[in-house]
């Protein structure tokens, strides 16, 4: 019989280091559960990538708020969710770094740094690349596209790197609304009425009068103590105004269009995304 363990996997966008490190350690363990940590952009392909080639491995996939940029925040989520991981664990793990950035890996190293650590190694050499690829004059692709050095691109930069788990993902400022590292700006009463909905955990009932506590809150912040933001019915306003809201959030990052947007079931109104967000 074998040993039963679980496996905390780092993956991006090259997804075969994924399934070798699978099949490999499958050969010596029974693996009970792969947790599968990664951006949100790679999540349906390694969903794909999983179901088709190893349809009776059960897995979790973990970074549904990580954008594969590498700000501050994808950082904190990404190790929150490590951190998650860990927590549901209830057999021996160890942990795989597939593939992925050079900030998921510090991340995923970092964190786990206590767990037996793999990487998956091949024959197949290293793509051959510049030391100074910011003083070449073209570039050529696998493909022969050939790519002219604009001296006002960003080629190379240094990325900080952050090991401090974010407290707040989504909070109004003024009128600006901060999700992650995105901020979206909203008109006066708009931002006033999507902040009111924050503060009533992401949902509103409008079977409940709303109009003298929507006013009373207003009154109470600096920025929306003006005309503009008060109203005589919460509901005849509130309603128009959240499909204003949404075209504004649907002109934004995907993570902001996906978790962001108000959505609404019989007189309930609610962020989408809140209950993941908090």
């Amino acid at each position: 019989m074998k040993d039963k363990i679980e496996i905390l996997i780092s993956c991006g966008l090259t997804y075969q280091p994924l399934t070798i490190a699978i099949s490999l350690l499958s050969e010596q363990y029974e693996i009970t559960k792969a947790h599968i940590l990664t951006t949100h952009n790679c999540m349906a392909q390694i969903e794909q990538v999983m179901d088709t080639l190893l349809p009776e491995q059960p897995y979790i996939i973990y970074g549904e708020l990580v954008d594969a940029n590498g700000d501050e925040c994808d950082q904190a989520e990404f190790l929150h969710n490590i951190k998650t991981a860990l927590n549901t664990l209830k057999n021996e793990a160890v942990a795989v770094i597939a593939s992925g950035t050079n900030w998921m890996t510090w991340q995923f190293c970092s964190a786990l740094k206590e767990k037996d650590t793999y990487i998956v190694k091949t024959s197949k050499p290293f793509e051959e690349k510049s030391f100074f690829p910011q003083y070449e004059k073209l570039a050529v692709s696998n493909c022969g596209q050939i790519s002219k050095n604009e001296q006002d691109s960003q080629i190379v930069y240094l990325q900080k790197l952050h090991n401090k788990p974010q407290t707040q993902k989504l909070i109004m400022d003024a009128k600006t609304v901060k999700f992650l590292n995105q901020n979206i700006e909203l008109a006066t009463q708009l931002a006033a009425m999507y902040a009111y909905l924050i503060q009533n955990n992401g949902i509103l009932d409008l079977s409940h009068e709303h109009t003298d506590m929507y006013n009373k809150f207003c009154e109470l912040n600096t920025t929306f103590d003006n005309e503009r933001a008060f109203v005589d019915s919460f509901a005849d306003r509130f309603k128009p105004n959240v499909s204003k809201i949404n075209a504004i959030l649907e002109n934004h990052h995907a993570l902001v269009q996906k978790h962001l947007v108000i959505k609404r079931d019989g007189s309930k109104f609610f962020i989408s995304g809140y209950e993941l967000i908090f």
